[in-house]
């Protein structure tokens, strides 16, 4: 990420992907779109708070509130229009999807694949906040910070982050990750958005 912003003319970043569910309620195919991201495995305690990464000054990283709309806005317009015309019925069928919800909310990142319900609730207890889990928005988030470039997160529910989340997750990545992400960045290019 860092060779692309030192090396492009980036004016604005948005990032996709997939992410385990964390907020009671989420399920399978429901979008994420981040107002903020934390990495829910940093702690170099005692020297700075826990969350808080060393130099920046900062635990959570803000999303553009302008990019956070308009993706908000294409992920609401792509579950509603588009989802049954990319996604086959066999694969909505077997993760019980019907139109998903589209929520903003916090997204932890961490080196960790949750995979049980016991660490979901470690996490619930520690950052209560958070919808979503996964593996490198809080980094993109850092970098992005750092040179001073607008950015939002958009993630799609492809697992529960518990005991189910290792047989969920890999045929949702292979059957319809792909769908989600190219459908919402359609649709909001489609939209006039920058």
């Amino acid at each position: 990420m860092t060779q692309l912003l030192a090396s492009y003319a980036v004016d604005r970043l948005i990032f996709g992907g997939v992410a385990g569910g964390v907020q009671p309620g989420l399920a399978i195919g429901d979008i994420v779109v981040a107002t903020d991201l934390v990495q829910h495995d940093m702690d170099a305690s005692p020297l700075f708070p826990r969350y808080e990464v060393p130099l920046l000054g900062k635990a959570r990283i803000a999303t553009d509130p302008e990019l956070r709309a308009g993706l908000t806005k294409a992920a609401e317009l792509f579950a509603e229009h588009d989802l049954a015309t990319h996604v086959s019925h066999v694969e909505r069928t077997f993760f019980k999807m019907t139109v998903p919800k589209v929520v903003a909310g916090m997204v932890a990142s961490g080196d960790k694949f949750f995979a049980s319900s016991e660490g979901i609730r470690d996490l619930r207890e520690r950052l209560p906040e958070v919808c979503c889990v996964e593996m490198e928005g809080a980094a993109v988030a850092q970098v992005c910070d750092e040179y001073g470039i607008p950015f939002a997160v958009v993630r799609t529910i492809s697992d529960s982050a518990d005991e189910n989340s290792v047989h969920d997750f890999p045929r949702f990545a292979r059957e319809i990750a792909r769908h989600y992400s190219k459908g919402v960045l359609v649709r909001y290019l489609n939209a006039g958005n920058p």
